[in-house]
């Protein structure tokens, strides 16, 4: 069964490797330019593998049910006037 941090680092690490490419390498030194393309391959990469992970234990097992997180909430939670963002992760089969 695939956690529910697994499953945030398919979306993470292409990010956090895209990031890495725009803030610690291409501003600093030009000669570590031609580890960009490495860097942004692995990011992807970590992420393929993770959803082959993810599919698998889909598969093998059953549909992981990850509750959703309150990102903010506008007005008092409960009324009848607020708002509240939620995010969270749905793996599908």
């Amino acid at each position: 069964m695939i956690s529910e941090t697994l499953s945030w680092l398919i979306i993470g690490a292409p990010l956090m490797a895209g990031l890495s490419i725009i803030f610690l390498i291409r501003p600093w030194n030009s000669k570590l330019w031609k580890f960009s393309g490495y860097v942004g391959i692995f990011g992807v990469a970590v992420a393929f593998i993770l959803s082959l992970i993810a599919i698998y234990s889909i598969l093998e097992h059953s549909n992981p049910n990850f509750s959703a997180h309150t990102w903010f909430t506008i007005g008092e939670k409960g009324s009848s006037t607020s708002f509240e963002m939620t995010v969270g992760i749905l793996l599908d089969p």
